[in-house]
């Protein structure tokens, strides 16, 4: 029935735009209004569409320089609030293409899913420059560029991190926001921890540098025999015999340069070294000669001066306001004090500041007995706690001197 309708109206048309040339004429009109309007319409989207695109290049432009601008200040607060600020650009200078594009259902959503991961990115890094100013540096973040570069190359996509990454990062925020406001000494302390790990890992990094850069300073050598002869280098390649003390086996010289090669002289390698002065030194020192490359041996720093074990070497150190020789007794600051008392000695009125702790260093081979005034005593041994009392004589019942350590 349909079809059969269709038909019809389909043969009406024919025979009136055969027989009618009114009708042909008003379809010729009505066809080239059409045109006409589309193009005025055309001609209109074209205009909005390239001023469109040069706004969103200016807002890129805008952005960019926001976020590096939040990188280079010195401000936590003002960095977080020029980030936030990028964010916003970038959702508004999209919104009008985004809607345009869902409703003649080009795209899914208003904002893709690229343009979310990229703001959830975005306020990533602008949440570490609110909460780890010292650890997000530009080196940093320029590592970290390069890091992303070479995973963009070498994997494939991952959806976990599609998935996760915005629901972390708006966790994230809100939770420093929260605590920052409800709880400012903590999120203060905790800000302050962050920071000093940070600068404690800059020194550890340091103190490794100067301990390569001692590696790499000086490179002394070892004479491996009783050198007779040392040289001077009058010419290129002539060597001049200086007259000289012999340079004993196992002296420690200094290589001039470990930058220079090997002066071959025929068909011999002679090496610039410095020998030490007076005081064993070679800062100053103007004893340099040439002698045979192969009487020496390279050593670096650390193989002439060994480390050693710092807590046996504090050990060995003396205490502190040593009270050797001199009379034992009086008033004793905080510090440690050795009290030169001998055997079965005894010392006169010591006294300590009253509400400071004070006690002996522990050795098992100290036994002191301490007299107070009013004519108590107390012994080392055995007691976990010395009274409260801060005048007091010192009697050493041992062949060590005691040290007395104030609090």
């Amino acid at each position: 029935m349909v079809l059969s309708i269709l038909i019809v109206i389909l043969m009406a048309f024919l025979g009136t735009f055969i027989f009618s040339p009114e009708f042909r004429t008003w379809i010729s009109d009505s066809v080239e209004a059409i045109g006409l309007l589309l193009g005025e319409v055309f001609v209109w989207v074209r205009k909005w569409v390239r001023r469109y695109v040069y706004f969103v290049l200016v807002m890129a432009l805008a952005v960019l320089g926001l976020i590096i601008w939040a990188l280079l200040t010195s401000s936590p607060t003002f960095s977080a609030f020029l980030f936030v600020l990028a964010i916003c650009l970038v959702i508004l200078t999209w919104l009008p293409a985004g809607v345009i594009l869902r409703l003649f259902r080009v795209t899914d959503a208003v904002i893709p899913r690229v343009l979310r991961e990229f703001v959830a990115w975005v306020a990533f890094v602008g949440w570490l420059s609110l909460m780890c100013p010292e650890v997000l540096t530009m080196k940093s973040l320029l590592g970290a560029a390069l890091v992303g570069f070479i995973f963009f190359g070498t994997c494939t996509k991952i959806k976990v991190l599609d998935r996760i990454i915005a629901p972390i990062v708006i966790v994230m925020c809100l939770y420093s926001a929260v605590w920052s406001f409800f709880w400012p000494e903590s999120f203060r302390s905790n800000t302050q921890f962050v920071e000093s790990g940070a600068k404690r890992v800059q020194s550890i990094k340091d103190r490794i540098s100067r301990e390569n850069e001692t590696y790499a300073a000086t490179t002394y050598a070892v004479t491996l025999r009783d050198i007779v002869a040392l040289y001077k280098c009058t010419h290129d390649t002539v060597l001049t015999d200086v007259a000289v003390d012999t340079v004993k086996r196992g002296t420690i010289v200094k290589l001039v340069s470990r930058k220079k090669e090997i002066k071959v002289i025929d068909e011999q390698g002679f090496v610039e070294i410095q020998l030490a002065n007076k005081k064993g030194l070679f800062v100053g020192g103007q004893n340099k000669y040439y002698v045979e490359a192969e009487f020496v041996q390279l050593a670096t720093p650390r193989d002439i001066t060994p480390k050693e074990d710092l807590k046996d070497l504090l050990k060995k150190q003396t205490p502190t306001n040593v009270s050797e020789g001199q009379k034992v007794g009086g008033m004793y600051t905080v510090g440690e004090h050795q009290l030169a008392l001998k055997n079965g000695e005894e010392s006169d009125w010591c006294t300590i500041q009253p509400c400071h702790a004070y006690g002996f260093v522990k050795n098992p081979k100290t036994k002191v007995t301490l007299i107070y005034e009013d004519g108590t005593t107390a012994n080392s041994w055995g007691l976990r706690k010395w009274p409260d009392k801060y005048k007091f004589k010192v009697k050493n019942l041992s062949n060590e001197m005691p040290v007395l350590r104030v609090v």
